[in-house]
């Protein structure tokens, strides 16, 4: 399983989450994430929760 489905599975359309936000969203967030998490990057649920903060203030909502 990719990274991208991992987060799609919590936030995407029909996710655990039921956030219902869109692919390209959270492909755009995963990508912006990358750009700083250079070596640290893991993969695992730290990393998910790090990209929701992203798409948080890519569409200006939150989801806490």
């Amino acid at each position: 399983m990719s990274f991208f489905e991992y987060v799609r599975g919590f936030y995407g359309v029909g996710g655990l989450y039921e956030l219902e936000i869109p692919d390209e969203m959270i492909e755009r967030a995963i990508a912006v994430y990358l750009i700083g998490a250079g070596s640290n990057f893991a993969g695992d649920s730290v990393d998910r929760e790090n990209v929701l903060s992203i798409l948080e203030i890519i569409l200006e909502r939150s989801f806490v």
